[in-house]
């Protein structure tokens, strides 16, 4: 079997979809034959990891969205990377052919255009649905598939088509509990994009609540995002003295943030899959969530918490709450769940399940 993995941002930017993208063409190259459609850039070292006998990387130039005004509409930038990644790549499937193409974007469905293969469109998160409900009704994929059940049941909304659910994974090896020097307080831990969908409104006025409870809480935030100047200023109005701002963090240093941490929490209300949560529950942590979307499929019962939706109030019992609770016992079954359910293995099990039936 011949699957092609498209992904024009591979090499370019380190987010879910490209994390998604690498990490399974990696697993799926154990069992099948992988060519890996990426756009011109990025590491060196990281394109040479992708290259043997079961896997190979196509490189094509392109025009990066980064490369463009940032007053640019999002969907223009995304429309001329997508568009030029197409034009240089569409060549390659005259002389290639493939038993899946397995797609990442709406856009990149101008492939059907060039090849009768059949195209597997995956939904890592419910913008691409709002933003191409045009494409995704006029242009149909021959199967799709979506990160979580809540994307899934979204997607199949716009298309009225059948929509796999395909959980992404880790690697259990690399996000495993170390041995660490722990600080002395109860410590919180946060990493992602710093915006303002994924809850911090609701992170810190729970902290604030915390905060007139309980002095030995501490929540460290890392990550970096378009709203962080606003989500700090937000913290220092409410007076959050248990509140720290870590900025961007290393991979390495996330493992050990991690590890570091007494419990993961996360307020985004409407989270599409949450791989942060898996990521730390691999670590043997327990997480605290919001009750709804991804983090709903991921935490099971024993492995963390779950609070109303924007609620502050909730989170803020949760979290009060965990502090009180056998979290070490609860990150040992986190850990046990995560090993059963969201390892990149049990993700290419499912992929194969799919590419052999279309």
């Amino acid at each position: 079997m011949r699957i092609a993995q498209y992904c024009q941002s591979v090499f370019n930017v380190s987010r879910g979809t490209e994390t998604f993208v690498k990490s399974i063409s990696l697993e799926l190259a154990k069992r099948c034959e992988v060519h890996l459609l990426a756009g011109e850039g990025g590491s060196k070292l990281d394109v040479r990891a992708f290259s043997g006998r079961t896997l190979r990387t196509f490189s094509f130039p392109y025009l990066k969205r980064t490369d463009l005004p940032s007053t640019l509409p999002r969907e223009w930038q995304y429309a001329a990377e997508c568009g030029t990644f197409y034009m240089k790549s569409a060549s390659h499937f005259r002389s290639h052919k493939y038993d899946a193409i397995h797609i990442h974007l709406p856009l990149n469905l101008m492939l059907k255009s060039v090849t009768h293969d059949p195209i597997l469109l995956n939904f890592h998160g419910g913008g691409s649905i709002v933003s191409y409900q045009d494409i995704l009704k006029s242009t149909e994929a021959d199967s799709y598939c979506a990160c979580s059940k809540f994307i899934a049941d979204w997607a199949k909304r716009t298309i009225r088509k059948p929509v796999h659910v395909v959980h992404d994974g880790v690697d259990p090896d690399y996000f495993r509990p170390m041995q660490v020097q722990r600080p002395r307080k109860f410590i919180l831990f946060s990493i992602g994009a710093l915006l303002w969908w994924k809850g911090f409104e609701y992170l810190l006025e729970a902290m604030r609540i915390v905060q007139g409870k309980d002095k030995d809480i501490e929540l460290w935030i890392a990550g970096s995002g378009a709203d962080v100047e606003a989500i700090m200023k937000r913290s220092e109005r409410l007076g959050l003295r248990n509140t720290k701002f870590l900025g961007y963090a290393m991979q390495e240093d996330v493992v050990k943030l991690y590890n570091k941490c007494d419990a993961f929490i996360s307020a985004s209300p409407e989270e599409p899959f949450g791989i942060t949560f898996v990521e730390a529950m691999a670590c043997g942590k327990p997480v605290i969530a919001a009750n709804n979307a991804g983090p709903k499929e991921i935490v099971a019962k024993g492995t963390g918490f779950l609070a109303k939706p924007r609620s502050a109030s909730d989170l803020a019992a949760k979290i009060m709450e965990a502090k009180g609770s056998d979290l070490v016992g609860m990150g040992e079954g986190a850990r046990r769940h995560v090993m059963k359910n969201f390892t990149w293995k049990r993700t290419a099990d499912s992929l194969l399940k799919i590419y052999r039936k279309m």
